[in-house]
């Protein structure tokens, strides 16, 4: 659960090592627009990172085709 009980907008917290989650790029603001991806990439690093430190875990971020996938690595 999030901040105030609300459902987290990522599932970190049900993760186990080795499964994903896929954030989607939505065509709009990312269809050919790199920087954009990447953008959205350092935002979901920087929530893996916070992620981490409150449930003692590591995550790893990659640009796919399709978005940014997630993974738990340990």
């Amino acid at each position: 659960a999030g901040k105030g009980g609300t459902e987290s907008k990522y599932p970190f917290e049900r993760m186990e090592v080795g499964d994903s989650f896929l954030v989607t790029a939505d065509p709009a603001p990312f269809y050919g627009d790199f920087a954009a991806l990447r953008r959205l990439r350092l935002n979901l690093m920087t929530r893996c990172t916070k992620a981490g430190k409150r449930w003692g875990r590591r995550y790893t971020t990659r640009m796919v085709p399709e978005g940014v996938r997630v993974w738990r690595v340990e």
